[in-house]
């Protein structure tokens, strides 16, 4: 399909760009063939073929122009649509050159269509006529670099899907399909009305939906976190920087804690702001308060986006901590994670959901 409509555009660029070839040959022409007999002085001659070259150049050119916006348009039509149309456009932008300069642009009959974009979604909103350039332009739509993303709305769903000609399937299941239920039976046990610290809150959902049951929540994000509701507090800063007087009930780190100080999200890098940021969650807390926490977890070496914990590294970060629960997950399938008691073999995408509490010593 490609290859058809570059012939077809390089056949339409082909007869204006001759058309325009052709008016200013005639022009010399003419100015060859009067020159001698004019009776003209040169500098009045020269005005005047100087003006009819402007007047006549400009006219081919304006009809050109509108013809290429013709044609650009006809891109958010339908295939059957579009093929037929443009047919009709070369031919009409054929005779025209064949013809001369002399078809005047209130002679050509307006198109009638009106320019919509290249999508068409009148012609192809129905599933069975889901073509590959709409699919491509709904995979980019919903990925974490389209249009949603760069407004800062794109909020990570745990379950993705992947749009191709005629049909739409579950092309991944990321550990978010467990770890937001973690979260909340996590602080299950917290009265409405509790003090919720959300850190690394701007690809997520949780803020919001904590606030929207009844809770205190502060999202806290160098990013700016684009919902707002009556029980929402937004605080742009990273968490080692952030100070309040009022102690939280509970923090939350969902996935978080392993962008921390690699240089990812535009941060200084420092490799030990992992451990800072839970120093700084320990300080905001009151005694007895909840940290949930959700990291990657096995042998997968430390990227420039994100650190993999082993073992050792979590007992390091955590020391101190009552831990309530350590579950782990393990993905086991492009679409299934599943919990086990303990990761056998560190190798592989495997993440550490943890209920952690404040000592009240």
């Amino acid at each position: 399909m490609v290859k058809r409509f570059a012939a077809l555009f390089r056949n339409y660029f082909n007869f204006r760009f001759e058309s325009i070839s052709n008016e200013i040959r005639s022009l010399r022409a003419e100015i060859d063939g009067t020159a001698a007999g004019a009776g003209q002085t040169a500098a009045s001659f020269a005005d005047a073929v100087s003006l009819r070259v402007v007047e006549r150049v400009s006219g081919s050119l304006d009809r050109q122009h509108e013809e290429l916006m013709g044609v650009a348009a006809l891109l958010g039509r339908s295939v059957t649509q579009t093929e037929d149309s443009v047919a009709e456009i070369l031919d009409r932008t054929g005779t025209e050159a064949a013809g001369g300069a002399d078809v005047r642009r209130a002679s050509r009959p307006e198109p009638d269509w009106a320019p919509t974009g290249w999508l068409d979604l009148a012609a192809h909103g129905n599933l069975e006529r889901l073509d590959e350039a709409h699919a491509h332009v709904a995979n980019y739509a919903n990925s974490h670099q389209g249009w949603a993303s760069q407004a800062g709305l794109w909020f990570n769903p745990p379950i993705s899907v992947a749009h191709s000609p005629g049909t739409v399937a579950v092309a991944d299941i990321n550990e978010r399909v467990a770890e937001i239920p973690f979260v909340y039976t996590s602080l299950g046990g917290l009265p409405r009305g509790s003090r919720i610290l959300d850190v690394g809150s701007c690809e997520s959902t949780v803020a919001i939906g904590l606030a929207s049951m009844g809770y205190r929540v502060t999202a806290l994000d160098p990013r700016p976190y684009p919902l707002s509701h009556a029980n929402l507090e937004v605080v742009l800063s990273p968490i080692e920087e952030y100070h309040t007087d009022e102690p939280f009930d509970a923090a939350i780190l969902l996935s978080a804690v392993e962008h921390f100080g690699l240089g990812s999200y535009d941060l200084p890098l420092n490799d030990r702001t992992d451990h800072q940021a839970i120093q700084t969650v320990w300080e905001l807390l009151r005694p007895g308060g909840t940290l949930v926490l959700t990291t990657p977890y096995g042998d997968a070496p430390t990227t420039e986006l994100e650190r993999t914990y082993m073992p050792e590294d979590i007992d390091r970060l955590l020391a101190g901590w009552e831990i309530a629960d350590r579950t782990y997950l393990t993905k086991v399938s492009r679409t299934e994670w599943r919990q086990v008691d303990e990761i056998a073999g560190l190798r592989g995408d495997h993440v550490v959901l943890i209920k952690a509490t404040k000592a009240t010593v």
